[in-house]
């Protein structure tokens, strides 16, 4: 069973990853007049990117709420 670290460095990488690609992207179009494909490839970057940032706002929120928890039943 993965550890909460592994997960947290998955979801890491995984944000970091689709944060390069769509800047990359958007660089790779500046100037241009980009193609209907190469909108979407952006689209679906951008929902990749959206989909790590949310993953990653849940890991917190379920640390926070797991430590809070753990707090009031000690006291």
């Amino acid at each position: 069973m993965s550890n909460m670290s592994d997960i947290q460095r998955r979801l890491d990488h995984q944000f970091s990853t689709s944060s390069h690609k769509v800047q990359t992207l958007a660089k790779s179009m500046d100037g241009q007049s980009p193609t209907m494909e190469d909108l979407f490839e952006f689209k679906n970057a951008l929902r990749q990117e959206s989909v790590a940032n949310l993953a990653d706002n849940q890991v917190q929120t379920l640390k926070h709420n797991l430590s809070k928890s753990i707090i009031e039943s000690i006291s």
